[in-house]
Parts: structure tokens; sequence; C-alpha cells
């Protein structure tokens, strides 16, 4: 699968996004040169953010230039300036009408090593004089990961990555009308979780069917793309680390060490995954079965009602047997049964299920049993018992809910 295409609109409203261009508008007022650091791969729209920065800081002028291997900059930049070529320590001493701002975009490694070679022979003349003119460069450089500043050169760093919050606004909105499955919110709750920081991972995510993204942890192969070893770098610069969300391993350079990492972190690695999956639940199913409780328990209502009466208002509760064989139970009140409260009281034939509603009210409470015990313990519940569960409650007339 291709990257896919972001919401750019959305995406440069975010905090985050926001803040590099603020930055880059607060940077450009006492600096000449301004070395804005990237990953290998870009958000699309960094450049036009940098604009956008620069334009701010009320300097209208603003040229860009894609540079080659092969393009003479000088000439370039000088034809600009009503010149025949302005070398980098002619641009330094050169006083333009108003400020203005050159902006070097390399159109390959040949073109950064161009826009280098420039750039350092900029670096070289800062002390030589005072010009009008800053000169913006694009890097790649991996030591480079905060911004910095020197002896008047100017460093941004921006890898494009979103906070966990900025992530779950992000998905939210994209998905406003792709609720589910069924009555849940858990494809949302995926695409966020499993995308983490990287915006173009959630738009590939989202590109995938309803069923896909449930089952996502069979399916991240289909989102490594053409070229699956690329995740197998564990690197700002190849955006599978971001400096908006420390610590965050990419799903998938998870799911190159799962397959192909050392063997004694591969389960490490698939544990990460399986968490992604679990805080998911844990976000959108564990309050969507506490909203429905009460309800899906009331269906027994009238039963529970009658027991407690002959039982003092309490229903008992069996916890196991003493040292002597004997059963043991604690009194609960009516309102504090849990769904598996339900299937133990069926089991010991407290409760009947004589109705087509009570049928399918038990198998609600198996199933959230189920998959309530593998989220009480932080373990990713299988897919297949989440699809199940929802559709059982679906059935249940309380969607209204």
């Amino acid at each position: 699968m291709t990257n896919a295409i972001i919401d750019s609109n959305l995406y440069w409203r975010l905090p985050g996004p926001r803040s590099f261009i603020t930055r880059i508008s607060e940077k450009v007022l006492n600096t000449r040169l301004l070395w804005v650091n990237l990953p290998i791969h870009s958000i699309p729209g960094t450049w036009d953010g940098v604009e956008e920065g620069v334009r701010h800081a009320h300097i209208d002028t603003v040229i860009k230039l894609r540079i080659g291997g092969g393009t003479d900059i000088a000439g370039e930049v000088g034809v600009h300036f009503g010149r025949t070529s302005l070398t980098a320590a002619e641009l330094m001493l050169h006083t333009a009408d108003r400020r203005s701002a050159v902006i070097l975009l390399p159109q390959d490694d040949d073109g950064k090593a161009n826009c280098s070679k420039y750039a350092g022979e900029f670096i070289q003349s800062l002390d030589k004089g005072q010009g009008n003119v800053l000169l913006i460069v694009g890097g790649n450089e991996e030591s480079l990961i905060a911004d910095t500043s020197n002896m008047g050169i100017q460093v941004i760093a921006f890898d494009g990555g979103l906070s966990p919050d900025e992530m779950d606004a992000y998905v939210a909105i994209r998905m406003l009308d792709r609720p589910g499955p069924g009555s849940t919110r858990l494809t949302r709750a995926i695409v966020s979780e499993f995308a983490g920081f990287d915006v173009e991972l959630a738009e590939m995510i989202m590109q995938l069917n309803e069923s896909q993204i449930v089952n996502i942890m069979s399916n991240l192969s289909i989102l490594m793309g053409d070229s699956p070893f690329r995740w197998r770098y564990d690197t700002w610069l190849w955006l599978t680390r971001s400096s908006s969300a420390p610590g965050m391993t990419h799903t998938l350079h998870d799911k190159y060490l799962s397959e192909h990492g050392p063997l004694a972190g591969r389960a490490d690695a698939l544990e990460r995954i399986k968490q992604r999956y679990w805080r998911a639940c844990v976000k959108t199913i564990s309050p969507w079965l506490e909203e429905r409780r009460k309800a899906v328990i009331g269906i027994f209502g009238a039963q529970i009602k009658a027991e407690a009466a002959r039982n003092n208002g309490t229903i008992p509760k069996f916890t196991g047997k003493d040292r002597f064989g004997n059963d043991r139970f604690v009194q609960l009140a009516p309102e504090e049964l849990e769904y598996n409260n339900i299937v133990g009281m069926i089991r010991y034939g407290i409760l009947g299920t004589t109705t087509v509603e009570e049928k399918c009210a038990e198998s609600v409470c198996k199933f959230t049993k189920v998959v309530r015990d593998e989220i009480a313990h932080l373990r990713a519940p299988l897919p297949g018992d989440v699809i199940d569960l929802i559709r059982e409650m679906d059935r249940l007339p309380i969607n209204n809910l």
C-alpha cells in the first residue's frame, strides 16, 4: 500500500504543526541562516509551512528555488535580485530593497549536496558583513532532532509527528462518518493507537475496510508497502521515532522486528503491537460495556428481584469452596451485579433463560466475560471475540443508549 494523502487543512491546524510554523516566525527574526532539519520523507506541506512562518515574520519577498545536482544556485539566486549571479558570500552581504528570504529546496541527493555546499559558503561569510537576505536550507541530519542555534545559524527540527491527543483528534474528525463496528467506536481507537505519531500511517489504515481494521494485527503487512525493509530502522530520519511522542516505537517497525528482528526482541515487539490493541479496547469497549451493563442485567430484573426477596434483599455470589469442601458465597446488592455474575447465576440455576431476549442477554454476558477477562489481565482480546460481543449486544433492544 502506498502512502495516503493527509488532510492538510486539518493537520496544519493542530497544535504541534502550528507550533512549527510559529517557531519559524520567531527564529527568522534573529538569524541569517535557517536550517530546517527533516526526516528523509517529510510531511506534505512542510515547506509551505516554512513559507507561511517566514511571511508571518513580515518578510514579504520569499523566493523558493528547486535545486538539483547540476543547478547553478548562484545564477538562480542572482536573477531574483537583478544580478547575473550571487554567490553565497555575495548573498551574505547583499542588501535588497526589502528584507527577503531565499529557500533552497533540494530535489534529490545531488541537490542536497549542492544546497549544503552553498549553505557552507554562506556560513563562512557570516562574520564579513551584514545584508538583509535570509537563507533557508533543508537538511536531513540524524543528530539534529531538536531546535538549536549557534553563531547566527538557527536549526529548527520537525519530524511531523503528532502527540497522542493530536492523533485522537485528527482521527476522530477524519472518521466522523465511520463509527463502528456496530454501536462502538473501536475502529477509530484502533486507527489512533496503531498510527501512533504517524499521520500518514493513520490515513493508510483508514483506507482499510472495517473488518480489516478490527483485525489490524493480521493486516499490518499490507501497510508496509513495497519496501518493507524501510521499517527495519529505529531512527528519527526514517520517521520510526518522533520528538512529539518520546519513547513510542512505530507500529511497522515493531511489525518488522516481530518477524525479522533479533530473536531476543521479537516477543517484546509483538507484545507492543498487542498492547496497542488492548489500549484501543480499554478506551472504547470497556466504557461501552459499562454504559450498557444495567440495561443488559435488567432483562433478568424480575428474576433477580425475586431471588433477592428470598435472601433478605441480596444476591449470593459463589466464591469457591472452603477447606472442608463447602460452597462459599458473598452477598451482593442487585445493583452490584456484573455480567459475569449473570453467567454464574444461570449456570447454578438461579436464573433461567426462557425468552429470546434472555437467551441473547446470556450470550452477551458470556462474550463480555471472555473479552473483559483478557482486558483485565492486560491482554488484547481476540478480534473474533470482540466482534461476537458487539454483534450480540447490538441485537438487544438497548441500542438507544
